[in-house]
Formats: C-alpha cells, structure tokens, sequence
C-alpha cells in the first residue's frame, strides 16, 4: 500500500480587450488531497480550501502516516520554472493599439485575452516531497471579418510561453496578433472546393497540423483508451517517423520534472522507424505491460497515461522544397479542431492551399481532412524545422514539437 498527500495551487490573473472594453480579474484556487494506491486502484480524497481539520473529518487515511514502500524511484526535491511577470499594463495598452489596427483594416470584432497563472504542485510521498512552481501566459487573439455575402470569416492565434526575468509578452502578444490576422486575411480570398477534387490527394501539412496529427495519434499508445493499441512492434508509418515524449524539453511550455505520481520524467522512444515500441504509462498501467510509468496526468482523480512533450523528429526537407516537389496537391495551414475517430484522424484546417506545380496557387475552404491510419505509410516528407503548438487534454496542458511533414489523405 502507498499513500501521499498532495496539493494544488493555482493563482490566476487575467486580463482581456473586447471591443473598447478592458476586463482585468484574479483568482486563486486551492485544492489539498490524500490518496493511497494498492498497486491497481486507487482511493482519493480532495477538498478546497480545507484545513488540516476539515481534511481529517473528511477523509479518514488523513491521519495515517505516508507509509508503505514505492515500486518506483520518487522525485524528491523542488524546482521553479519561470518567474512572476512585473506587469501587463504595457500589454494592456498593446492590446487596445492592436484592435485599434484591426478596426481600421475593417475587421468587425476583435478579443484579445492573456492570463498568467502560479501553479504550484506538491505532492508529499513516503521517500520525500516533490515540488513544482511554474509561471506560465497563455495569450490569445480572435479577430471576425465579414465575407463576401455578410458570411462571418474568423482568425485567432494562441500562444503559451513561461514567463522569465525580462520577458517580453508584448512581442509575444504581437506576433499572435499578426498569425491571426493574416488567417483572416487569406480565409477572405478562399474559393470553394471543387466537387470533382473531394478524394484522395497529397497533402503538406504545417507545423502546427503535423503536431495535432501526433497529439491525436498519442491517444493509440495509452493503454487505457477504447481505440488504443496495445501491441508493440506494430508499423504504423514509414521508417521516417520518430516519436518521443520528451518531459524536460526546454522548448516547450509544459516541461516537468515529476509526473501526477511523483515519479521523475525521462525522454521516452514511442515510435522508432515508424513501429511502435513503447506506450505511455501510469504505475498501474507499467505493471501490467512491463514498462516503467512517468507519464501519469491527474492529482485528484486516478492518474492517467499521457504526453506532456510529443516530439516527432525532423527529417532533412527544407519547407519550401517540400512544397515545390508536390506535383498537385493541398496544404494545410493551422488547425481548427483534430479528432481521433475509429481508423482515422479527422483535421479541420484553419487555412488550406491548392499547390500545382510546387506553387500555392489559390487559397480554398475546406470542410476537413481525413488521414486513415494506414496512409501514415505514405508520409515521404519530413522537413527539418520545429515549431511547438500547445493545447489542453481534458484539464491538462500538452505540447507537441513537429516539423512539416507530407503524406496522402482524403480531402473533403
């Protein structure tokens, strides 16, 4: 039997321009938990704001010692990573200078919003305590147009990044400002997809589309989810592809040291010449199928396996040279929403280009792409620049890091 206590706590500031208007807010919340494991289930109690008292009454094994002995190695230890920001007055008034912009370029509405949390973690266990303080913004930007007939067209950019001594969230703020503007702009000009093209195509997708692929793909390699795949050694792309879960990545926004279970992190293959060889794993789900955890996500419900830094890894293609070796084809520019549905992947892009001869010739609209499973086996392009895209997984905040990549799909 193995039993900790944790806490989670989460100061909030946040601050918003929606249309001439400036909304400034803060909260804090605290959540304090026992738990104990016996190897398969768990047992947890939480509650907010509670003392030592009320957490007593409430949760009887309060009062027990953190006693037992632990399967694994526990992290012992606290790190911070980032700092507190000085101030967001400048970012306020960017935010009304860059609506401001977007007024006079004719865009109908404007919300732009950035948050900074204090999230402290602690979870005491039987060989310590492990501690963690990140401070981290999310910035976003949504900006409306209208199209042609009065059809509402929409942009929007979101950025995560941990805020350090001498950070500057204006620049941050503006570049997202720019990405969504310049989805609005080219989203204005698309066409209409030809009936006659809706099928089987190449297709180029973007950083950001190629990191929602692999988010959705990370799904398979979770033993405990309906649609996963619990067998190794399966080929599920071509050699070309890589995939690690990189913890400790310092360019991601997500990086951490221990998981929900204070196990320490560590950079695990998932995916080596395109074959699966390991999975994500909790201590529950390592045991059964033999690996090691240090992927568990949830302090205050039975943890779960998942990534917290999905790294595809790059190949040698530059970008451009990706697109000008595609015949015919599409390319995809950001991504509205990704599901994993059964056998495929489904991608709504937020911008989409017909290529013709290596050339994006004209933007379209389309209603979304579907990448069956077995078409990973097409990918014969990985370009060699990374970029991060961060979302959230349930409550949990995720980062994927992937380069272009080519393939072919159906085109709807």
């Amino acid at each position: 039997m193995y039993r900790d206590r944790v806490s989670y706590d989460e100061l909030a500031i946040h601050v918003a321009y929606r249309d001439g208007s400036t909304e400034v807010s803060r909260s804090r919340s605290f959540v304090r938990g026992v738990r104990s494991f016996d190897g398969s289930r768990w047992r947890i109690f939480s509650c907010e704001w509670c003392s030592d008292e009320e957490l007593r009454r409430f949760a009887p094994q309060f009062n027990e010692e953190l006693r037992g002995e632990s399967e694994v190695e526990l992290y012992k230890g606290r790190t911070e990573i980032g700092s507190e920001p000085s101030s967001f007055e400048k970012v306020l008034e960017l935010m009304e200078a860059l609506c401001s912009e977007a007024k006079a370029m004719d865009i109908r509405r404007c919300e732009v919003y950035a948050t900074y949390r204090r999230i402290h973690r602690v979870i005491e266990h039987v060989e310590g305590r492990a501690e963690e303080v990140k401070h981290l913004v999310e910035m976003s930007v949504g900006l409306v147009a209208l199209g042609s007939f009065g059809t509402p067209v929409y942009g929007s950019s979101t950025k995560f990044v941990v805020v350090w001594s001498g950070s500057d969230l204006s620049k941050v703020l503006d570049e997202a400002f720019r990405e969504a503007l310049e989805r609005v702009r080219r989203s204005l000009h698309a066409k209409s997809l030809n009936p006659l093209e809706i099928g089987r195509h190449e297709v180029v997708l973007d950083s950001h589309a190629t990191a929602a692929l692999i988010h959705e793909l990370s799904h398979l390699l979770d033993p405990t989810y309906p649609l996963s795949i619990r067998r190794l050694g399966v080929q599920l792309s071509t050699p070309e592809i890589e995939v690690v879960d990189d913890p400790r990545n310092p360019m991601s926004p997500t990086t951490r040291f221990f998981d929900d279970e204070a196990v320490p992190t560590a950079r695990r293959i998932l995916i080596e010449e395109g074959r699966i060889v390991d999975m994500h794993h909790t201590r529950a789900t390592a045991k059964i199928h033999g690996s090691r955890p240090g992927s568990a996500h949830g302090l205050f419900q039975p943890p779960q396996p998942f990534h917290t830094v999905l790294v595809l890894k790059p190949g040698d293609w530059r970008e451009r040279e990706i697109v000008e070796e595609t015949k015919h084809g599409f390319y995809i520019e950001g991504v509205a929403m990704a599901t994993l549905e059964p056998g495929y992947v489904r991608i709504v892009p937020e911008v989409c280009y017909r290529v013709e001869r290596g050339e994006l010739v004209e933007a379209v609209r389309l209603r979304c792409i579907k990448i069956p499973l077995r078409m990973l086996k097409t990918v014969n392009a990985v370009g060699r620049s990374l970029a991060v895209r961060t979302s959230y997984e349930k409550l949990w905040l995720v980062s994927e890091i992937a380069p272009f990549i080519r393939l072919e799909c159906y085109v709807e």
